[in-house]
């Protein structure tokens, strides 16, 4: 059974520990230092020493005199330490030095702002928690929902086996759930070699946490999370759609936005003209042309809202009066999403270059939204790290422009 940090499973007290940590951060506190964090979260009121009522620092002097190994508050910076680099809230440096990381920032906005979206980023931050023995990687938050969707939704320390699946393969998931459904399914573990104190530990945390967050009912059934996405409505434009070539930046209109020719014609197609060679030609050629048409209803959008339009080297910047600008990089993705990793890190890159680098020199605004404009709607988790670096997120839905929850900016700029 996998390992899993144990020591606390109420969300108040979790997200009071991320600003624990976050607060040490900005002192440059060694995050990595066990006595240091320790005391700060039972200063919080994080960690609570048992059996007295003795003042804090009462309890942290005669905590100091154990033996390091015996200090609770040790433990449980340390255990929380690793909730929170799993979750990716914190990570490390370029010199192994722990830090916050952009889910972790987003999560302390979202607190901040007293607004729900820090449910939705505990909701995907546990989705994509990853644990990884030698016996192979799983997601145990996702399997602990399945198990209580299809197993025995009576008994809810059964949830534990969600950390006992070596993989997410379906074959994995049916000897644990085979499991599941056996009366005798602790007597099987414990002969296996799990002990007893790992069973108990493995169903406090998640099947807690899933709870608090409406996952699961009292019975134990996972109905599905509530998206909370927004919407724009628009007109859809027509025409032959074509790759721009990268310059220094030009005007342009929603008609004539992306005309360049894009080099071969279906006419004269052959592998040698395109960098990827694990794509044919022709289908390289059908991504550029939707990416094309991607651009251009986009760019009747903007105009429609009363913005000037420039292109190249960027996709779309559109201006409105000299005060608000839309920074767009539109992304075509692959049947399934199989690029969809790729064609995120593409996006980041380069609006990050284009703000920097080509906007200020074109048409320095005094507010830009930045936006990654995708075909569909892209994976949760990539949705939030666009949204932490504070890029927008859009995608085209038939007729209407979607926009993920925090990226409110974009929402309000169009209105």
């Amino acid at each position: 059974m996998k390992n899993f940090p144990h020591q606390i499973n109420q969300l108040d007290k979790l997200q009071t520990a991320l600003v624990v940590f976050a607060e040490l951060s900005s002192t440059d506190s060694d995050l990595g230092d066990d006595g240091v964090v320790g005391r700060a979260l039972a200063r919080a009121g994080v960690y609570t020493f048992r059996g007295s009522f003795r003042s804090v620092a009462a309890a942290l002097r005669e905590e100091s005199a154990k033996p390091k190994s015996n200090q609770g508050t040790r433990t449980c910076a340390r255990d929380l330490r690793r909730l929170f680099e799993l979750l990716r809230f914190l990570e490390a440096d370029v010199n192994g030095d722990l830090r916050l990381a952009p889910y972790g920032q987003l999560m302390l906005n979202a607190l901040a702002d007293g607004s729900n979206d820090s449910r939705r980023i505990w909701a995907v931050a546990l989705d994509e928690l990853l644990l990884t023995t030698d016996e192979g990687s799983s997601h145990p938050y996702r399997i602990l929902r399945r198990l209580a969707a299809e197993g025995p939704a009576t008994v809810l320390s059964k949830l534990a086996l969600a950390l006992e699946a070596r993989d997410d393969s379906e074959g994995e998931f049916a000897r644990i759930l085979g499991l599941a459904n056996r009366s005798d399914w602790v007597d099987r573990l414990t002969a296996s070699g799990v002990s007893a104190a790992q069973i108990a530990n493995a169903a406090k945390i998640l099947p807690a946490l899933a709870r608090q967050l409406g996952h699961l009912d009292v019975q134990g059934a996972a109905p599905a999370v509530a998206n909370n996405i927004g919407s724009i409505g628009s007109e859809v434009a027509a025409g032959t759609a074509r790759r721009t070539t990268r310059g220094n930046g030009r005007t342009t209109n929603a008609d004539s936005i992306g005309a360049d020719p894009v080099g071969p014609s279906t006419d004269d197609l052959n592998d040698d003209r395109f960098a990827d060679p694990q794509e044919t030609a022709a289908l390289r050629h059908a991504r550029v042309v939707r990416h094309q048409e991607l651009v251009r209803w986009m760019a009747h959008i903007l105009s429609s809202s009363g913005f000037a339009l420039s292109e190249n080297p960027f996709d779309i910047l559109a201006t409105k009066d000299g005060d608000s600008s839309i920074l767009v990089e539109a992304k075509s993705l692959a049947s399934g999403g199989a690029d969809e990793a790729t064609q995120v890190r593409a996006a980041i890159g380069q609006l990050t270059y284009y703000a920097g680098i080509n906007v200020p020199v074109f048409s320095p605004p005094r507010r830009m939204v930045q936006v990654a404009l995708f075909e569909n709607r892209i994976a949760e988790v990539h949705s939030l790290l666009l949204e932490a670096l504070g890029i927008a997120v859009a995608w085209r839905e038939g007729e209407l422009l979607c926009t993920s929850a925090g990226s409110g900016q974009l929402r309000e700029i169009l209105t």
